[in-house]
């Protein structure tokens, strides 16, 4: 009603903070004051660490390298956008550069999504380009429309992932399948 907006990420490989935490602030928020979508995003960051770096694209205008200095790749410039212009960032494009450096080339690109949402490969697109996912509400086992704050970290079943390197956590994630979130940085501001 005042006109708050606020946009947090959480790195899903933070050894610092359980990834859950977040997840289960951003339940209560939302079953405590219904529909959050039009003041709250929580953006889940798959192979990042406790604010910032790790192993997945890491780039999106937190405590890691710097990428592009726009509202579609930066935490504070999507929120800047949100606040002074009405638009709610739907995605923030995450980066990551080779050996973290953003004066190296591009390894890949990730859409981060805002939770309950993530990202998903359209199957036939490069796995290293963020064009080629879509955000989208990943279905459970058992039915259930979207992730909960017991999740684990899951792995791909089937299907290909973004990278050979088996230790990034920034995979694909199958429909059936999701990952949980990791890295807080809350954002507010208030107009």
């Amino acid at each position: 009603k005042r006109g708050v907006k606020l946009l947090q990420y959480h790195g899903l490989l933070d050894g610092s903070i359980p990834p859950a935490m977040s997840t289960q602030y951003f339940d209560r928020v939302q079953a405590r004051m219904s529909d959050t979508q039009d003041y709250y995003r929580l953006f889940l960051a798959p192979g990042v660490l406790h604010c910032g770096f790790g192993p997945g694209p890491n780039a999106f205008g937190n405590l890691g390298p710097r990428g592009p200095a726009d509202a579609e790749h930066d935490t504070l410039l999507a929120l800047e956008r949100w606040v002074e212009k009405g638009v709610a960032p739907d995605h923030i494009i995450a980066t990551k550069y080779t050996d973290d450096d953003p004066r190296k080339p591009v390894l890949r690109t990730r859409p981060l999504c805002p939770y309950p949402q993530a990202a998903r490969w359209d199957g036939k697109g490069d796995i290293n380009r963020s064009e080629s996912f879509e955000c989208a509400s990943i279905a459970m086992p058992g039915g259930a429309a979207k992730p909960t704050s017991a999740a684990s970290n899951a792995r791909p079943t089937s299907g290909r992932t973004p990278s050979s390197d088996s230790t990034s956590s920034s995979a694909a994630i199958p429909a059936s399948r999701s990952a949980p979130p990791s890295e807080v940085r809350v954002l507010s501001v208030a107009t």
